[in-house]
């Protein structure tokens, strides 16, 4: 991603959100996307609050119950839910995290659907593209791709996969 973003004539920071290399102040926008759930979110958000200009705003894009247990993934690997449910922290426990912290935290619950071919679909999953799919054993892992093979297997078949978000947006003292 360094190398990518130099390739764009981007300036990359390799940092953890926990720790980042930035004084207070700094952003207007502090944007977590999928990713609160890497490392100790507590401390990221303080952080994220620190490197937060007072008009600023941290957008929190995560996933919560609602998607996780309902995700059409769970049907071919079980284990998803019960991964997931211990690596997201839960939505309502950010926010309230926040509200005690700034003065305005919205949630909502946008869902995208994104469609793809069966032939699309199966690379993806065997190449791990939602991080859970690289937690589960290779036995599930193999299994699932089997049960999906069985129930698409016409690989140009069209299959809607639902996304549904949490957004927690936490506003600064003058939005």
């Amino acid at each position: 991603m360094l190398a990518g973003s130099r390739d764009r004539g981007l300036i990359g920071v390799r940092a953890t959100a926990q720790a980042m290399p930035f004084p207070p102040r700094s952003f207007a926008l502090v944007w977590f996307h999928l990713s609160i759930h890497y490392g100790d979110w507590m401390p990221s958000l303080d952080e994220a609050l620190r490197v937060m200009d007072d008009d600023g705003r941290i957008e929190i894009w995560t996933l919560g119950p609602e998607h996780y247990e309902h995700s059409f993934l769970t049907g071919w690997f079980p284990s998803i839910a019960v991964i997931d449910a211990d690596r997201f922290p839960d939505p309502g426990r950010v926010s309230t995290y926040l509200a005690n912290r700034v003065p305005l935290v919205s949630v909502t619950h946008p869902i995208e659907t994104v469609v793809r071919t069966a032939g699309e679909w199966i690379p993806a999953i065997e190449a791990g593209f939602v991080s859970t799919l690289q937690l589960l054993s290779d036995d599930e892992r193999r299994r699932g791709i089997e049960a999906i093979r069985r129930q698409y297997p016409d690989p140009s078949e069209e299959i809607a996969y639902e996304l549904r978000f949490t957004r927690i947006v936490a506003d600064g003292a003058s939005s």
